[in-house]
This record gives C-alpha cells, structure tokens and sequence, in this order.
C-alpha cells in the first residue's frame, strides 16, 4: 500500500502580510482553543481515509505556525503520533515567522518530532519588509535562525521574494547574497503575484501601479544563474537544494501523490478524489462540535482529468515528466497522444525530451503556464 502525506493548517497571525490571500486571520485569538480542538476531531473523524498506510511526510502551514503556543502544535503532532504510523524517516515541517520564533518554542517542536523549518524572509531590506506588511526586521530574521540552528534544526528553508514594491535589481541581489551566506539547506523563491482582495492588490489597482516583467524575469534568472554557483540545485519552477534536501512533502504532491489536507480551507488528494474544507471558521468548528465534517468541495477525477494534473504538476519540476512512468501510470503512449503539442512547444523552445523526460526548457520556465495549458 502507498503511502501518504499529511497537511495542517493554522490559520492564525499575528498581522496579515499584504500580499496574502490565504485563509489566515490575525486579531482572532479568541478561535484559537476551540479551533485545535476541532482540528483534533477532524483527524480522528477521518481516521478511515489514511486507512492504515504510513504517511511519510508531515507539513504544519499557515497562516504562521509558530505565532500560537507551541503546546497546540504539539497536542496535534501527538494526536497524528498515537492514531497513524508515522515513518521513522518521516520529514515533518513547520512554518515559521521570525517574530513568533522563541527557543522554547522551538525545543518543543524538536521534541514533538518536527526536523524541519520553512521560514519567511522575503527581503533583506526593511523598507521593503514595511511595504509588503512583514512586521520583523531583517535583523529579527538573523536571530530567529540562529536560534533555529542552535535548536538542532539542520534542515531550514528560507523564502525570499521578487519584484517586491520598488524593489530593484541591487536590492534583491543583496538580500540573495545575504540568504546565501546564511547556508541555509533549501531556498524558496517566489515572484510576487498581485492576488484580489489583498491589500497590496489594492494598492497596486487605485495607483495604476505595473510589475515590471522584464525586471521580474531579470531577478529570475538572476537566481537561478546565482544559486546554481553555489551548489544549489534547482528542483522546481521555484525551489532549489543543497544535495538531498529537497522538499520531500512537495514532491509527493508535484508527483500526484496522496495527501490529506486538515484544517480550515485545507485540500486534499486521495484515491483519485480532491477535498477541500470550509474556509469560515466559525463554520467549521461549528461543524465538528456536530461531529460533521467540515467538507466544502469533494470532486472525484476521472482519468483525463488526473493525467491533466499530473502532466501539470510534473513540469513544475526541471527533471519533468518520466515518460516511461506516465505511460505505465495511465496505460498510454505519452509522446504519441501529445506529438502534435509536443512538437510544436518544440518549435518554440519551451520543451524538450531529454533522458526520457519530457521537460521545460530554460527559457520554458517564463512561460510554463502556457506550456501547461496544452495538456489540460
């Protein structure tokens, strides 16, 4: 039997980055109690979908993790710990903000079993930390990974961000270097997306305000020729590596692999099925005191729609798609089915085969989302 992945997720800050369109709520403290005590029913009512397989990998999102007391986030990893077979290799994360990160904190999630950390950075300069709505300094990043390395944790992503408001090409090459120097296992970098209802869409909207595209691929680049320097390898459309340290728990998930989300406005994917949870939190832990689960959406796939995703999801990865593992998973001939797209993204240089791999070209990473739309 297969294994599986877990999600969780907290939707609690201390204040709402302005690029955020999450399910996440700062200001909301008085849900936090009743909120994991829902959680914890929601896992034991779900019990029968891990149908005993061992899960593999365990990721705690957010929203920000680490703002609320630690003894939450432990209570749930016992709770996953006392009623499912974690693997003793198992990779378990937890996202963290810099200004909720304490030493004790962190002693009690080494104890709880978590061996990895995801944290935000964003940028190196302040002022940019101010425009995006981040309310730590960069000087607050250092010492909260400090304290991350001196608690054990040898595994810690960084997530940095580009085209930020008036960010220029010095000011991300700056904090890229300053993220380099830091050593860190696993590096994220993600360009910024203007999402509705934010507050830095908004912004960006009544000031006519337009992202510099050149600038933003620029940056791109930039970072993967960079990185690439020192020995890291880029992975997926936006994550890169130092040897064996790459995101066990995306993986499983670019390469369609079963996972059960729990928590608000959480999604999962298990026997061919996609589930997503209430995003009101007031209605789902109203839900789960009814001992009713709090599903919103509940699709089940049918097969051209699986090999849709799993062709999407498996170009976000730079070694692409095993074209001998799809043939077998689907029972088709890949390169036959798909000769005339195949081709023709060819032509344009957006695609190769390489090693029995069908993959993005370098200069198909800036446009993978149209490679992707011809396969769904």
């Amino acid at each position: 039997m297969n294994n599986i992945s877990v999600y969780v997720h907290t939707p609690f800050c201390k204040h709402k980055c302005y690029y955020c369109d999450f399910a996440s709520f700062s200001n909301n403290e008085d849900f936090i109690n009743e909120y994991y005590k829902a959680l914890k029913k929601e896992i034991i009512l779900r019990k029968n979908e891990i149908n005993s397989r061992d899960i593999s990998t365990v990721y705690f999102g957010g929203g920000t993790p680490s703002y609320v007391d630690s003894k939450y986030i432990t209570d749930i990893m016992d709770i996953l710990k006392s009623e499912f077979n974690i693997k003793k290799e198992a990779e378990i994360t937890i996202e963290a903000n810099p200004e909720s990160v304490t030493e004790e904190k962190l002693e009690n999630y080494k104890i709880a079993g978590f061996n990895r950390i995801s944290m935000g950075l964003q940028s190196a300069n302040n002022n940019t930390l101010k425009e995006i709505g981040r309310i730590h300094t960069f000087e607050k990043f250092l010492s909260s990974y400090e304290l991350c390395k001196n608690a054990g944790f040898d595994n810690i992503n960084i997530d940095l961000m580009f085209s930020l408001p008036n960010e220029t090409l010095k000011d991300f090459i700056d904090s890229l270097e300053e993220v380099i120097m830091l050593n860190p296992t696993h590096i994220s970098t993600y360009s910024l997306i203007l999402e509705k209802g934010t507050k830095l869409y908004n912004n960006y909207k009544k000031n006519n305000i337009i992202i510099d595209d050149d600038l933003d691929r620029t940056m791109y680049h930039y970072c993967i020729n960079k990185l690439s320097e020192y020995d890291y390898e880029q992975y997926e459309i936006s994550n890169f590596a130092q040897k064996g340290y790459e995101s066990k728990h995306n993986m499983s998930c670019w390469d369609l692999e079963d996972y059960i989300g729990f928590g608000i406005n959480a999604s999962g994917f298990n026997e061919n099925t996609r589930k997503t949870n209430k995003s009101n939190i007031k209605e789902y832990i109203n839900d789960l005191n009814n001992n009713i689960l709090p599903i919103n959406e509940e699709n089940k796939l049918s097969k051209e729609e699986l090999l849709g995703d799993y062709i999407m999801l498996g170009l976000r990865k730079i070694k692409g798609i095993d074209i001998e593992k799809i043939n077998k998973k689907f029972n088709i001939n890949f390169t036959d089915i798909y000769n005339d797209k195949i081709e023709k993204l060819k032509r344009q240089g957006l695609v190769m085969i390489e090693n029995n791999h069908f993959k993005l070209t370098y200069k198909g990473l800036d446009f993978a989302n149209t490679v992707m739309v011809e396969f769904i």
